[in-house]
């Protein structure tokens, strides 16, 4: 979900004509990949014509919710490498992880991506061959960073499966038709207090990754070692 402003300054995506929302299109020009010229070295007769390319697009949707007591979002859908394209510091964070965890029970959880706050921080991602139950993960709600989540949700309507960080992705049919639907879904799951029951450690600790305000933090311990 983006904040105001959801496109990078230093995006390459030109904007075309669109009837819900605004479309954001981007073709990368055809390269030689990196190992190119080393493949060559052992060719005689040449390696021929070898190029990467790759598509992008953002597509922002203005989802009003049916709750009136919550406020109008912009969402971004992106495609291929649109995601690129974005402001990192647009993000609504954890917005995806926290609809996942809204919406799979502790029981369905099939991955998760977490990280041991230490000296020296350790990241892991730890993936179950079936839905499986939170314990099963060994998570250690003092020490551990969860960073993204991954399940099968109770509603399979809305998704057949979900993974969520700061973006959310699922797997399921939809068209340009229900799209907005199922935006408003997500929005309502973020809202959501439900995973407070069984995964509300992850608001023991929040990562900070906005740049102003990592810069903020950063100036903090000399300004503080001056006033001792």
């Amino acid at each position: 979900m983006a904040l105001d402003g959801g496109r990078g300054d230093d995006h390459e995506l030109e904007e075309r004509p669109s009837e819900s929302g605004r479309l954001f299109v981007g073709q990368a020009p055809a390269l030689p990949p990196a190992w190119f010229d080393f493949v060559s070295g052992f060719a005689t007769g040449g390696l021929g014509r070898l190029v990467n390319q790759s598509c992008a697009a953002v597509l922002f949707l203005e989802v009003v919710p049916d709750d009136k007591r919550l406020a109008t979002r912009i969402m971004a859908l992106t495609f291929g490498t649109g995601h690129h394209s974005l402001d990192p510091d647009a993000f609504e964070r954890s917005f995806g992880l926290k609809v996942v965890l809204n919406s799979v029970a502790r029981s369905n959880l099939r991955s998760l991506d977490i990280a041991t706050l230490d000296a020296t921080t350790f990241q892991k991602r730890i993936q179950a061959s079936r839905d499986a139950d939170l314990q099963g993960f060994g998570v250690d709600v003092d020490r551990d960073l969860l960073r993204l989540a991954a399940g099968s949700p109770k509603d399979n309507s809305f998704a057949k499966s979900l993974a969520g960080k700061d973006a959310l992705t699922l797997h399921t049919k939809t068209s340009p038709d229900d799209v907005i639907d199922k935006c408003k879904i997500a929005l309502k799951l973020y809202h959501a207090t439900d995973y407070k029951k069984d995964f509300g450690f992850i608001d023991f600790v929040a990562p900070v990754r906005q740049r102003n305000l990592l810069e903020q933090l950063e100036q903090q311990p000399s300004l503080n070692c001056g006033n001792w």
